[in-house]
């Protein structure tokens, strides 16, 4: 099923109720919009200024705090609050409910590993 993720109108408050039925969605940011544009560190971050490294390391394509939809975290993060992109908002609205998560700094292999040259650091990983 294609979903418009910022169709206006969309309320989670009461959705229908589904039974038995769980999936996880990969999503492979090929284009412009990678994970850093649609997840951004926001505040109350740990002892590193995530939300000032993001800023540097972004320029002029980082996004300002002001305009991010901020979610909050229940679980140690380097930040208690991050922000997904503006036009993010359904997504925003299915993480409020605890409908939808975010993993973080994973993505392909650069090359095939096996757990021995993992734990002896001798790949790219």
């Amino acid at each position: 099923e294609t979903r418009n993720v910022t169709a206006p109108g969309l309320n989670l408050t009461n959705p229908p109720p589904v039974t038995g039925y769980k999936a996880i969605v990969y999503v492979f940011l090929a284009g412009a919009m990678d994970s850093y544009s649609a997840l951004v560190p926001h505040s109350n971050c740990t002892s590193q200024n995530l939300t000032q490294q993001y800023r540097d390391v972004r320029g002029d394509v980082s996004i300002d705090a002001s305009l991010l939809l901020p979610i909050s975290t229940s679980t140690a993060q380097p930040c208690n609050t991050f922000g997904l992109h503006p036009s993010l908002t359904y997504l925003q609205e299915l993480y409020n409910v605890g409908e939808a998560s975010f993993i973080a700094n994973m993505g392909p292999l650069v090359e095939p590993i096996t757990k021995a040259e993992f734990q002896a650091q001798t790949k790219r990983t």
